[in-house]
């Protein structure tokens, strides 16, 4: 329709809630169950394993700080 603004939609804060969320808990299940991965493993290798959690957990936070502009203040003091 002539004159008419198209609507864009808003952004779908439950898909960032469930990325957010499943990342996080992902990175706190290798945290507390690394034993059993880690079984027999050489002191490298667990020391690489850790530095990946860390890594990680680094790149979830930044994507987090990235999205903050975006984010309703509610959603973001979740995290």
């Amino acid at each position: 329709m002539q004159g008419e603004e198209e609507k864009v939609p808003e952004e779908d804060y439950n898909l960032i809630d469930e990325y957010f969320t499943y990342t996080h808990a992902e990175l706190q299940s290798r945290v507390t169950e690394w034993a059993g991965p880690l079984a027999g493993a050489t002191p490298e290798a667990i020391t690489a394993y850790f530095e990946t959690i860390h890594a990680d957990s680094w790149a979830l936070r930044e994507q987090l700080t990235n999205y903050q502009h975006a984010l309703p203040t509610g959603l973001f003091g979740k995290y």
